[in-house]
């Protein structure tokens, strides 16, 4: 067996800025009004994980601010496992920003595993999703070091 994990760190950022083109500074919040992560503009004013929502708008005057939205995320998880399952049939989500992928079976209509893993990061790349990705025999060892550290752990 071989397992690919994908990790979509950035997914409660990624679910807002997909939608909305306009470059703008843009991070998004948790219940308590912290910042979980902010987009690359944001990033650009100081604003990181962690900081407090004021703190963040005294940094940066033209910053949206967006809670979090759990229902949006679920949905585009869901969806990157609809377009997943073009790689194999033995997928499992892991919500809320993770999905494995079993390959062994597939590596043959692929092409290889090579041609396998270009063609996802090539389809993911046009997807506009930041992820990262791990691959091994078991599932947990092919999830990403560093996962544990929080919802948005990525560009800030």
């Amino acid at each position: 067996m071989l397992w690919l994990c994908l990790h979509f760190p950035l997914l409660p950022l990624e679910v807002f800025s997909r939608a909305d083109a306009r470059e703008r500074p843009l991070a998004v919040t948790d219940h308590e009004h912290i910042v979980l992560c902010a987009n690359a503009l944001a990033a650009q004013h100081g604003i990181t994980a962690g900081c407090s929502a004021s703190t963040a708008q005294a940094l940066c005057t033209d910053l949206h601010l967006q809670p979090r939205a759990p229902a949006l995320e679920s949905a585009a998880l869901q969806s990157l496992a609809d377009w997943a399952y073009r790689f194999t049939p033995q997928l499992a989500p892991q919500p809320p920003d993770m999905l494995l992928l079993e390959l062994g079976a597939s590596l043959r209509l692929f092409g290889g595993l090579e041609r396998l893993l270009a063609v996802a990061e090539s389809e993911l790349t046009a997807r506009c999703y930041t992820h990262r990705s791990g691959l091994a025999p078991t599932p947990l060892a092919a999830m990403p070091t560093g996962i544990a550290s929080g919802p948005c752990d990525g560009d800030g």
